[in-house]
């Protein structure tokens, strides 16, 4: 399945001026599907920045993630650790995951504002 982002991007509202949105699906005249922590159990969020996808898999999520980063760096995160093959500062690498990490944030505990008035259509 082929989704565009005005497809799955809902706009939310904004903080700081910063626009922020929702990871969601919307069918004709029915209500918003939002994924949440229970839809997206033992699955990892991937945002494909090269070929401007956003999309999910199946993962066992007690496991380190290998994120690859245009330095050639390999860098791994995992629960509770955060491992670094390089020298490279936890700040530069928190800075590089940061986006990804608030889209996995978004899409893992948007349920709770599914009566939001920004998700009424």
């Amino acid at each position: 399945m082929l989704l565009k982002p005005e497809q799955y991007l809902m706009p939310y509202g904004f903080v700081d001026g910063a626009a922020m949105w929702c990871i969601g699906f919307q069918k004709v005249q029915e209500g918003v599907t939002i994924l949440g922590d229970l839809v997206l159990k033992d699955k990892i969020v991937v945002n494909d920045l090269a070929n401007q996808r956003i999309g999910w898999t199946n993962y066992d999520c007690s496991l380190s993630v290998n994120v690859s980063v245009t330095s050639s760096k390999d860098e791994y995160i995992s629960a509770g650790q955060l491992r670094v093959s390089s020298s490279e500062s936890v700040t530069g690498i928190l800075s590089k995951l940061l986006p990804v990490s608030i889209v996995a944030a978004l899409s893992m505990h948007i349920v709770i504002f599914m009566k939001s008035p920004f998700l009424q259509f």
